[in-house]
């Protein structure tokens, strides 16, 4: 940590960094509500010391990166990536400071969220990531999104009991809620947790004491109850997918044995616990809130969602600019479109939308590489695809700081295996 290198600057173990920006970004944010309840902190000094916290550790990385390692190698992918955010950084500049577009938040937001929040510590974790102690950076998303999720849980039980009621605060807890928590944040939490709690009881049960398999178990259902709590549709419909797949590779690579099968048998009880034990009372009562919500989806009785406009909207803007893109938001509602994917076609065209996709695609062979060797590394590929499935009914380019974060730590996986770890 004291030697210094040939720069002249002290030398500084990049690694480390990294891991502490990614657990930063993919795990911290809802302690920025929890801090004020515990301490009686308002709680915007803390929302941007948080922030501050991790773009100057971004940009330490970058800059200790740059000169300790000299040469810099990302891969395709991560080309891809940072020539994107240029493209959509030009956007910015150009609707919000040359066309003066006055849209749902101010212009300081965008840029200290998109370019601060996101593409910063996007390279940062380009540059640190490769040479990352991958079990060290398993331990500590596993540690710190367990307190996390603990804490928010904890909480909210403070707050409306811990019985059946627990499961109607999502209408209490949003931006005119009684507190500044956000319940899509609650239900992306939880499912992160439960999705990495559900990979190491499916793949790595040959490795695990019965008390770890316990731990786990518990963490487990405690990422499930902060997913239902937060009842919140595209995280829930994106952990399903995704447990769906790990289940089926499972089977695929178990080949059925009866070890397997008693850990599935495990699992799959303690989510019927859970189902008979609050789900299905709160149902009976009409009081869940994801019901609710499910239904409104399926237009039952609701109405057409305002979704279904302003997609409706943005796609027609994408088809009067289709290279460059027409504009950063949807002009139905003046706000982001509520999906990924048709906010990167909406803001930087087909030229922007295939440099995302080229670095989609990089990401894509890593996987199936890790797939294959079955590298610890796979857990985060799972917990990146559970985002991409979210960017279809959520996200914004600007605020997807947990999507920004998983794709970019998945690009510098490395396809040698000499690099993998097996453990």
């Amino acid at each position: 940590m004291t030697k210094a290198n040939k720069t002249g600057l002290p030398s500084l173990d990049v690694s480390v960094l990294g891991i502490a920006i990614f657990i930063l970004l993919t795990t911290f944010y809802p302690l920025v509500a929890v801090i004020p309840w515990l301490t009686g902190v308002p709680s915007n000094p803390i929302s941007v010391s948080y922030r501050l916290v991790y773009l100057l550790l971004s940009i330490v990385g970058i800059v200790f990166g740059v000169y300790r390692i000299q040469v810099l190698k990302f891969s395709w992918g991560g080309y891809a990536l940072i020539i994107f955010w240029f493209l959509y950084i030009i956007r910015l500049v150009y609707d919000l400071s040359i066309r003066d577009i006055k849209i749902y938040e101010s212009d300081f937001y965008f840029y200290t969220f998109g370019i601060g929040g996101c593409f910063i510590p996007a390279v940062a974790l380009l540059i640190s990531m490769p040479r990352v102690n991958k079990m060290l950076l398993v331990k500590f998303f596993l540690l710190f999104s367990f307190l996390v999720n603990l804490a928010v849980f904890l909480q909210l039980g403070f707050f409306y009991g811990f019985g059946v009621e627990i499961f109607t605060v999502r209408a209490r807890i949003g931006e005119n809620g009684v507190n500044i928590f956000n319940p899509i944040g609650v239900s992306k939490e939880g499912a992160n947790l439960a999705i990495f709690s559900l990979f190491f009881l499916l793949f790595k049960k040959h490795r695990l004491f019965r008390r770890s398999k316990i731990i786990l178990l518990l963490t487990f259902m405690l990422g499930l109850l902060n997913l239902l709590l937060g009842a919140s549709r595209g995280p829930t419909a994106s952990f399903l997918l995704v447990v769906i797949s790990m289940v089926l590779y499972n089977l695929y690579v178990a080949r059925k044995s009866l070890r397997y099968m008693f850990n599935v048998s495990a699992v799959m009880g303690g989510i019927a616990f859970v189902i008979m034990q609050y789900v299905i009372p709160a149902i009976n009562n009409g009081a869940f809130s994801l019901a609710k919500r499910v239904a409104q989806a399926t237009d039952k009785g609701f109405g057409e969602e305002v979704r279904a406009y302003q997609w409706r909207a943005a796609w027609e803007q994408i088809k009067s600019s289709p290279i460059w893109g027409e504009r950063m938001v949807e002009n139905y509602l003046n706000h982001s479109p509520h999906n990924l994917y048709i906010e990167i076609m909406l803001a930087t065209g087909i030229v922007g939308t295939l440099v995302f996709l080229f670095s989609v695609a990089v990401f894509a062979r890593k996987f199936i590489s890790a797939l294959i060797v079955q590298d610890i590394m796979l857990v985060f590929f799972f917990l990146a695809t559970a985002q991409f499935l979210f960017g279809l009914s959520g996200l914004s380019i600007p605020t997807g700081w947990h999507f920004w974060s998983f794709l970019a730590l998945c690009l510098t996986f490395s396809t040698k295996r000499s690099d993998h770890n097996y453990a």
